[in-house]
């Protein structure tokens, strides 16, 4: 491997370190996938409980509709 501007072989030093930055890169980039992997299952998380949430609600309010409905089919007005 030569250096940039290819003037001479690269020495094993230039090598380490061009191989610690990319490492740092990579160590970096790993972070913020994961940080950005976190934030997306936080919000599916939220999404599924508010989804759960009105499901409750829903079939909550039909069984007092189906209540009141049988109230007053047993009433008999």
């Amino acid at each position: 491997m030569t250096t940039a501007d290819d003037s001479r072989p690269a020495t094993i030093s230039e090598l380490r370190m061009v191989r610690d930055q990319l490492n740092g890169r990579i160590d970096n980039l790993r972070d913020e996938l994961n940080n950005r992997i976190d934030d997306l299952r936080d919000e599916m998380n939220r999404r599924i409980d508010d989804l759960q949430r009105m499901m409750l609600w829903g079939m909550g309010l039909l069984a007092a509709l189906m209540i009141a409905l049988m109230g007053v089919v047993l009433s008999g007005v």
